[in-house]
Order: structure tokens, then sequence, then C-alpha cells
């Protein structure tokens, strides 16, 4: 017994009255026995939490010192009295007894819980204790309505006065041998009934088992509990609540009554009950069945007749049968005429025209991939003749330019010569005539003295040598400004290559960040789903897949596939390890964009989907057909290469969630990824596929899409298989989400940005020096100009010097001097000459070098020339050819769509035929099937032909004609036989329909006669095992009440009246000293003691053949004084000890101190224990 847990939950306090909810981890608590205990400020055990906390205890125990005469223990300021839990009783639980019962604001209680022993359990206490409510609480928790119980029409009013809802907890023991237990598994050892009510009378139920744990929440599963239990706790005999104990030992009782309690007590109210019913339904059966009895009778005459009058007309049915053998003849004729056509149609719709239309899409399907494949390689060889268009056009570029500076050089050469030769010339007449001056001079000078002459010749030659010095130094230092100037030109042509390679970087930087940004986007857009991969963005695998998969899912939802396409494999395709990645989309990359369809018709659909998404200007994507129904291929271990070597199906995982065998036969078929090996790097791939270590494997393919494979010649060819943009990995890794490669792609962005920053500033730098050089180049070009300029005005300086020197001479006079300052005048000229020639045999000599690079030059880019011009003319023939090709190609694929056209507007001009050539099949077959079924056709048929003596063909025009004459024939003979004996046809047609009216009255009545007669038979019998059992209970309640009575020494006697309803109850007490008293008929003549004896007596007789686990009363000792008190007492004692399988629950209001000395008399019993009896006193 509980106290209450928690003052707030009191009703009563001020603010309202509100209820306290039980959790199931406070009926835990409940359940739980009592730990560690130790005490609070006010005295109250509470258990110590394994928190340490302090909480009050579910099961408290008893006082420090209780009454002599059973435990105490009171609820809130004094109320509830229970054993302590160190004394509780150690009997045998079985399945079905009360363990305990708890209530929460229920009737006067505001938080009480009693528990019962296994065997007998008394609770005492005065009137309004509220001991009662005990067995209220338990017929409310286990289903019993309210009328039921005597305490009003609604739960709602065992509702505590102030409170909002109440709480009834009772806990089943569901221990027991055999099956006695109910889901032992599941429940446990207990059963624990939660019942809330409101004030309004609804409320919920909730089942949990031992643990606490909630198992169910419905009244059904609550009355199967009670079933398998045997629990009635509606059966008064079960519970005797105390209406019906007052009712029966008080004089309010009569015969009757005590029949209807024998009655429900033994459940033959409910069982008459039933059969009653079935009886009346019963008559009512048989009354529907005696009209109808009538109706079949009067059908079976009108039936007599029509037979009759059609027996005079029998006469002309064999007329009549071949008259009706030639219509149905003849009314199948048109059917096999139209049928034979529409079979035609059917035949060219349903195999010819789907035949060629699949024939002509595989036509067409190849032609179109033919063609792409063609324009694919026509766009790359384009793409290859223009890039070769280009270089030679730079190529011939630089020819020309080279040519023009060619020329250029050649006529500066030819200038050279020309001007070397004019000097040569010049310089030979100089040479001459100053040889024939010193000549002169010699003859002059051996006649004269030469002194003056030679000091002007010294002041002469001074001046020339200081001119010719000036001169030669600036054309020292022109010479060496034209050296600066080329050297500075070569550097600028050096930063203007370099400024284009890095031009060309930050293109190529630029285009892979661009790259890597639509990756990036793509990965952004990408995300899992149901049964697929990552990759969510279809167009991943193929452009406007997504379009594609769109118009897909409505078809399917339409049901126009008969198994739903799958695709693209690469959505349903996952990788083990990334380190795979560019391999195997090398390896299977054609594949992962490819649909899978069951059938060609499926095949069809999906192709009208293609060009329903895409407008039918493109080509149809890949797709294959598998059906759907094929196993998963077990490929033979003699196919597979050793378990050493990774291959490309052993590093996938497929997640389509029902068929994955159908992406893994596809894969298998097409693709061999059960026998395409991986491998590292190029060493392997040789180990492998070259040296035939991973047979029988012929292809294997690395981490960078490097594939090795062994041509049908023995040719071992390795080669890169994926371009720069195709290396991007579009699997993704199994358990790996899309973070990862977006990581790694953005720090390749990241890199690649640094890079394009360097690359831009680089070319920035160069540009900056290209303008710097250019501005210097400019300077050093003036600078050029300035020298060779101030050489031609040192040269003039130097002429005007000799012409100064020979007007010198010339005024110096004639003779002698004159000749010599001519002498000196030609050998400044000889000298200048000498200069000149030397200069310009020095720049001949140069062009004549830079016109050997010029030629050597232009052979070179010539030979190149003539090298690509060939490797040119050979691509555009090629690509004239893939044109031709291409043209043949598209021919194709325009005549098949032409033929596929023409098909469909055949197929679409017999579907026209068929519409109209249908309606008129059906209507004929319908009006044939009227007059004679097809199956009868050839039967009527064979009968004419041998009233004809010939064979019939059902489709010869000929055939049909004679049956037609033999119609007409056999019409006019019956004209003729109905005027004399009246029509065949109307009689048949009454007769008939006589019969058929007939028959289905007979079936009707059939249908009812026979499960009435089962029903009436079955009820009688039922009728009599009830009166059989109802004997049978009679006699086992009589013997069970004279047997109680007995045992006190009276007797009793029941007497039943079954037509009446009524018991009678007579009874001899005994008088003492062994003398029998008389007899008593009228339990009224009875003191109350004794009429409350016999009638427990009676009760107890009752409950006999309950077999209930349990048996309750309230107030059993009403009205009785203290000797028939002890005396019922004993007796109920003694029925307890006899029944140890079976649990009392005993509540009164008197004294039970009479308990202890009839505990004495039943100690010897061998089933008695030291706890069969508990004592409860209820609080005052």
């Amino acid at each position: 017994l509980e106290r209450p847990r928690d003052k707030k939950n009191r009703c009563g306090r001020a603010g309202g009255g509100g209820h306290s909810k039980m959790s199931p981890g406070g009926l835990k608590r409940v359940m739980a026995p009592v730990s560690s205990q130790e005490e609070d400020e006010e005295g109250a055990l509470v258990h110590a939490s394994p928190s340490g906390k302090r909480r009050k205890p579910s099961l408290p125990e008893a006082p420090e010192d209780p009454p002599a005469d059973g435990s105490v223990v009171r609820e809130g300021v004094p109320t509830l009295a229970a054993e302590p839990a160190s004394s509780r009783p150690s009997g045998t639980w079985r399945a079905g007894f009360i363990r305990r019962v708890h209530v929460e604001n229920f009737m006067r209680h505001q938080n009480f819980t009693v528990d019962f022993g296994p065997n007998v359990t008394f609770i005492s206490g005065k009137n309004g204790s509220g001991k009662s409510a005990t067995l209220q609480a338990l017929q409310c928790c286990l289903g019993v309505r309210a009328r039921k119980m005597g305490r009003g029409t609604s739960l709602g009013g065992f509702v505590r006065r102030g409170c909002h809802s109440a709480l009834v907890v009772v806990t089943l023991c569901n221990e027991g041998e055999g099956k006695e237990a109910y889901k032992p598994e599941v429940f446990g050892d207990r059963i624990t009934v939660e019942r809330r009510i409101d004030t309004k009378g609804s409320g919920s139920v909730v089942i949990r088992d031992s643990t606490g744990k909630k198992v169910g929440s419905t009244m059904w599963e609550l009355n199967r509990i009670l079933d398998h239990l045997n629990l009635m706790v509606g059966n008064p005999a079960v519970v005797t609540t105390q209406d019906v104990a007052r009712t029966f030992l008080s004089n309010d009782t009569n015969d009757a009554s005590r029949y209807k309690l024998f009655l429900a007590a033994t459940l033959l109210d409910q069982v008459k009950g039933n059969l009653s019913g079935t009886s009346l339904a019963t008559e009512k059966m048989g009354d529907m069945l005696q009209s109808k009895q009538k109706d079949v009778d009067k059908t079976f005459a009108e039936y007599k007749r029509a037979k009759k009058q059609l027996e005079h007309a029998k006469s002309i049915e064999q007329h009549v049968q071949l008259e009706s053998h030639c219509e149905n003849v003849l009314a199948w004729k048109d059917v096999y005429e139209i049928g034979d056509k529409l079979d035609v149609l059917n035949h060219k719709l349903e195999v010819k025209a789907p035949a060629a239309l699949n024939k002509c899409g595989e036509k067409l399907d190849a032609a179109a991939k033919e063609r792409e494949g063609l324009e694919l390689n026509r766009e790359r060889r384009v793409n290859a003749v223009e890039e070769l268009t280009g270089r030679l056009e730079d190529l011939r570029q630089t020819v020309r330019t080279t040519k023009l500076s060619l020329k250029e050089l050649t006529q500066r050469e030819a200038k050279h010569d020309k001007d070397l030769e004019l000097l040569r010339e010049e310089l030979g007449e100089r040479k001459q005539e100053r040889q024939e001056m010193e000549i002169a001079l010699r003859e002059m000078a051996e006649s004269s003295d030469a002194s003056g002459a030679q000091a002007l010749r010294r002041e002469r030659e001074e001046k020339i040598a200081e001119a010719q010095g000036a001169e030669k130094a600036a054309e020292d230092e022109l010479g060496r400004a034209k050296e600066a100037f080329e050297a500075e030109l070569a550097v600028f042509n050096e930063m203007k290559g370099e400024l284009h390679d890095r031009k060309q970087q930050v293109q190529a930087v630029k285009m892979d960040i661009r790259d890597m940004e639509e990756d990036i986007e793509r990965l952004s857009g990408r995300g899992r789903r149901s049964g697929a991969s990552w990759a969510q963005n279809p167009n991943l695998f193929g452009q406007g897949y997504d379009r594609l998969l769109h118009e897909v899912e409505a078809r399917v939802s339409r049901g126009e596939f008969r198994h739903p396409p799958v695709g693209p494999i690469g959505m349903h395709l996952e990788l083990a390890d990334a380190h795979w990645g560019l391999g195997v989309q090398a390896a299977i990359g054609n594949l992962l964009g490819t649909f899978v369809l069951h059938d060609e018709k499926d095949l069809q659909v999906f192709r009208q989907c293609a060009r329903r998404a895409w407008g039918g200007g493109r080509q149809a994507p890949n797709a294959t057909v598998s059906s759907f129904d094929r196993k998963l291929v077990r490929v033979p271990q003699n196919r597979l290469p050793p378990q050493r070597y990774a291959t490309v199906q052993s590093v996938l995982r497929c997640n389509h969630p029902t068929h994955s065998h159908v992406v893994w036969n596809t894969l298998i078929d097409q693709g061999r990824v059960e026998a395409t090996v991986l491998v590292d790097d190029f060493e392997q791939g040789k180990d492998a596929i070259f040296r035939g270590n991973a047979r029988p494997a012929s292809k294997a393919y690395d981490v960078t899409g490097m594939v090795f494979e062994v041509k049908g010649s023995g040719t071992q060819v390795s080669r890169q298989t994926l371009r720069d943009n195709q290396k991007t990995v579009r699997l993704s890794v199994a358990g790996q989400d899309d973070e990862g490669p977006k990581r790694q792609l953005q720090s390749r962005l990241k890199n690649a940005a640094l890079q394009l920053e360097a690359h831009v500033a680089e070319e920035l730098r160069l540009d900056a020096c290209m303008k710097e050089k250019d501005e210097e180049l400019a300077g050093r070009e003036a600078r050029i100009a300035e020298l060779q300029d101030e050489c031609l005005t040192l040269r003039d300086a130097t002429s005007r010097t000799l012409e100064m020197v020979r007007e010198a001479l010339q005024e110096a006079g004639e003779g002698m001097e004159g000749m010599e300052a001519q002498i000196s005048d030609l050998d400044v000229e000889v000298a200048r000459l000498e200069g000149k020639i030397r200069e310009v045999e020095e720049m001949a000599e140069q062009i004549r070098g830079e016109v050997d690079n010029c030629q050597s030059l232009i052979e070179s880019k010539q030979a190149e020339q003539a090298k690509m011009t060939d490797e040119s003319e050979a691509m555009v023939s090629n690509a004239q050819s893939l044109d031709k090709e291409m043209e043949a190609t598209s021919n194709q694929v325009e005549k098949w769509k032409e033929k596929e056209a023409y098909i469909k507007k055949q197929m679409k001009v017999l579907e026209q035929q068929k519409a109209e050539y249908k309606p008129r099949y059906d209507q004929k077959r319908e009006a044939a099937e009227l007059v004679c079924p097809e199956s009868e056709v050839q039967a009527a048929l064979g009968v004419v032909s041998r009233i004809m003596d010939q064979e019939l063909d059902l489709r010869s025009e000929e055939d049909m004609k004679d049956v037609e004459k033999l119609l007409k024939k056999m019409r006019s003979s019956i004209q003729q036989m109905v005027k004399e004996c009246g029509s065949l046809e109307e009689l048949e047609l009454a007769f008939f329909k006589k019969e058929k009216e007939f028959d289905n009255e007979q079936k009707i009545f059939t249908r009812i006669k026979v499960p009435y007669d089962m029903i009436r038979e079955s009820l009688e019998h039922r009728w009599m095992k009830f009166e059989s059992m109802r004997r049978n209970l009679q006699k086992i309640t009589q013997n069970t009440f004279n047997m109680n009575m007995g045992k006190r020494g009276h007797a009793g006697q029941l007497k039943f009246s079954h037509k009446e309803e009524t018991l009678t109850i007579s009874v001899r007490m005994n008088q003492g000293d062994g003398k029998a008293g008389r007899k008593v008929k009228d339990m009224k003549s009875l003191s109350g003691g004794e009429r409350s004896l016999s009638t427990l007596a009676f009760i107890l007789a009752l409950g006999t053949e309950c077999e209930s686990p349990f048996r309750a009363a309230d107030e059993f000792d009403v009205f009785m004084d203290a000797v028939n008190r002890k005396v019922s007492l004993r007796t109920l004692l003694n029925f307890a000890v006899d029944n140890p399988k079976q649990q009392m629950i005993l509540l009164t209001p008197q004294d039970l101190s009479e308990v202890e000395e009839i505990r004495e008399e039943i100690k010897g019993h061998q089933d008695y224990h030291e706890k069969f009896i508990k004592l409860i006193r209820m609080p005052r």
C-alpha cells in the first residue's frame, strides 16, 4: 500500500482539484520492491535512489508499532493499512491472480494501493472506509460497465469529487504451468492494466508488461487477456458486490432472482439468449420457405403444361433443326470473311509492321550513330585542318617575308657588287694615274730641288690624316652602334616570343579555371536520392538528360512501360575507392549514359520520350535491351583474372534498389567489367597485359586513364584515352559525400588562380620591358642615323680638305710641287677608295651571309610547307571522303526516316482499316453468337454437309449459295407444317421460359432450404446440449450446495423449475445434539444469520463451475450473528484451503478476530502455509 508521493497532487488543495498522472516510470516505482530506506524529517519512509536523491517510497513499510491483529499504514494523515513488505505471503502465484490494485482520485481515495495474497485476503473496515471501492476499481479497470457495478450509469461518477480524472491500475499475475500464462514471452510474469477515466465517463486503457513497457492500448487486447485467463469480473458469482450480497442476504430476493443468478453465474443466460435469437430467426426462415414452396409448385404446374404442348410439335423438330443449322452456318459466313481480313491486318500490324519498324529503327539508330561518329571524326579533322592551315599560313607568311628580305638583300648585294666593281675600276685608274705621275715626278726630281714640295706635302698629309682619322672614328662608332642595335633587337624578339608563350599559358589556365568552376557548379547541384548515386544532376551523363528523365517518369506513371527504364547507368554506380576513378571512367565512360530497357516495346516508348524531350532534333541516347527477368550473370572462374589484380567490377558498387542485376548484366555484356584489369602504373600494366600475367584479361587501365591492350595481330598498344577535359570523375565514392571532390577542385582552382595571377603579372612585366626595349631600340636607331649623318659630314669635310690642299698646291704653281700635290691627292683618293672598297666588301660579305641564311631558312620552311601542304591535302582529302561518307550516311538516315515514316503511315492506314472492320466484325460476331455459339458452327456445318452430301467450306462463296437454297426450301416446308400443327418456335420459347423459371425458383428454394435444414437440425441439437448442460450444472450446483450445508451439519436442497424459471431453496438446519431441525422451504422464515449462511453456501456452489482464478465477495457476512458468521468464515476458509488454485478476496465491515481461531483449525491441511491468509484493515 502506497502513500501519496507528492502533496501537490492531493485533491482539495487551494487553486483547484488537479489530478495526478502516473507515468510509466511511476508505474515501475509502484511495482518495484523496497531496497534501501531512510527516514525523512516527518518520519515517512523514503527510498535512497542511485543518484543519492531522496524520494518517496513506492511501497511504504509498516509503522514502527503495528497493532497485534494486522499491519497498519496510514495514507496521508491516517489512511491505509497493510502488511509490511517483509511479511508478505509467499504462496504459489498462478496466472489470473490479482496481485495489486492501485487507485488515484477514485471514489474517496486520493492515492491508494492494496497488495493481495495468493490465497485468501481479508479486507476489513468500517462502512465508508473505502474497502468496497477496491472491488469497484477492479471491475472498472477490467472493463465492467457502471450499470453492472450498481454504482450509477456512468464511470464518471467514480472520479473523486473536485478532480478531473481518476486512475486505476490492476496488476495481474502471469505465472503458470503450460499454457496458463498469456504470452509470457511478451508480458513476463506480470500484466499491468491502467484505466484512466474522466468526469464525462470516457477514458483510455494501457496494458504494460512486467518491466512497465507499454504493450497494448485497446479493449480488444484486454478482452483477449481476460478470456485467456478466464477472468469473469462481471459474473456475480465471481465478484459478489455489496449490492448483490445485500440483495440475496436480505428478504428482498425471490425464487426468480435466484434462478437468474444461477443462469448468470453458470453463463447459461448467454447461451440461452443466443439460442433463442437463433430460434426466432429460424422460424422466420420457415415462414419464408413455405411461401417459396407455393411459388415453386405453381411454376412446376405451368412447366408441365408447356412441356405437354411442346410434345405435340416434335414432328417438325428435324426440319427446324436443319433450318437452324443452315442459319448458323450462314450467320458465321460473314464473320469468317471479315475475320480473315482482320487476321491479315492484325498480322501486318502486330508482326510485319513492328518487325519492319524495329528493323528500320535499328538501321536508323545505327546510321545515326555512325553519322554522329563521322561528325565527331570530321569535327576533329576539321579542327586539325584549321589548326594546320593556321600553321601553314604562318609558315607561308614567314616564307614570304623571308623572300622579300632575300630579294632586298639580293638587290643590295647586286648594288654593292656594282659599286665595288666601279670602285675597283676607279681605284685602278687612280693607281695608274699615280704611277704615271710618280714616273714624271722622278724625272722632274732629277732636275730640280724638291725641299719646298716636301714641306708642303707633309703639311698636306697631316691635314688629310687628321680628316681621315675623324672619319674612321665615326665609322667605328657607327659599327658599334649597329652591333648593339642588333643585339638589342635579338633580345626584343626573344622577349616577344616569350610574351606570346605567356599569353598562351594565360589562355590555357583560364580554360582550366572555367572547366573547374563548371565542375564545382555541377558538384554544388549534386545530392543523393533514393536508389541513385550522388549524381543527382543527370546532365553529367548526357546533355538534356533531366528533361528526358522527367518525360520517362511521366510515361511510367501512366503505365506505358512494362518495366520502368534503368538509367543512365552512371546514376546507379559508386566507386569503392576514389583511387580508380579515372581508370574506371576510361574503361566504361561510354556506358555511363546508357539506358536499359526490358523489351522492344519499352525501347519504342523510350525513343518517343527522347523525341518528346528533345524535339526530334537530336539523336536518341544510348539504349540497350536486356530482359529484367534475366538473373544475374554468373561469370565462370576461368574467365576471371587472378585475384591479386583489381577489376572494374570489383571496385564498383551498384545502389539500384530493385534492378541491380540489370545494371551488372549490362556492364558484363557490353563493358566486360569482370575481365578488365586496373593497375597503378605503366610497369604494372606491361606486366599484367604485355607479359600475360593477368590472363585471360586482355585489357587494363591505369589510374591516369592509359589503356594497355593486345590487338588481334599481337600488337601491343598503350595509349592515353582521356583528354584533359575528360579528367573529371563523374562517379561518386561509396560512403563519401560531394565535399571531398569539391574541396579538391576548390584547392586546384585556388592554385590555378594563383598561377594565373603569376602569369598575368609576368605578361605585364614582359609587356613593360618590351615597351622600354622598343623605346631603347628607337633611341639606338636615332643614334645610328645621327652617326651616319656624322660620317657623311666627316666625309664631306675630308673631301673639302683634299680640295683645299689641291687648291693650295695649285696656288704654289706648276712643276714638281703641283705634281707632288696631285700624287698626294691621288694617294688620298686611293686610300679613300680602298677604305670604301673594304667597307663595301664587308657589307657585301654580311649581305651574302644573310642571303645564305635566308635561303636556308626558305628551303627549310618550304620543305616544312611542302610537308604540311601534303598533310593538309591528305586531311582535306580525308575530310572530303568523310563528307562523302557523312552525306551517304545522312542519306541513309533520311532514307530510313522516310521508310520509318512510310511504315508508320501504312500502319495508320492499317489501323484505320482495322478500325473500320473491327466494329463490323464485332457486330457480325455478336449477332452470330446470338444465333449460334462459335463452338457449334463446325457441327452445324457437318450436319448440313451430310444432308447435301458434299463437303462444305464456310469461306467458299459457291458452297454458301447452296446452303442458302437449302434454307429457303426448309423454311417453306416449316411454314406449311406450322399451318397444320402450330409454331414450334413459340412452343419451344414458352417451354424454355417456364423451364428456366422453374429451375431458377427451384435453385433459390434449395439454396434457402439446405442451410435452413442444417440450422434447424443444429439448433435442435444445441437445445438438447443446452438442456443436458443445464441438468448437469443443476446437479453439480445442488450437490455442491448440499455438501457445503452438510459440512456444518445442515442439509439443503435446490429445486429448479426451468419452465417457470424459478429456483427454490429448502434447508434443514441442525438443532444441535445430532437432532435435525424442521425442513424450511421459505427462506424468509429463517433468521438473518441462517439465511445468510444458506445463501453463502448457494453462492459458493454457483461459483464451482466458473473456473475463475479468483473470487471476491463484499459484505458476505451481513445480517449474520456471531455464531453464523464464524460458521461462514470457517466455510469460506475450508473452501479456500480445498481450492488452493483459486484466489479469494473477502471484504467485511466486521472484526476478524475469529480468523486466528479458524486458522488453527485448518493448519493441518496439506495446502496450508503460514501466509495462506492475509489480513488488511482499512484505516478509520
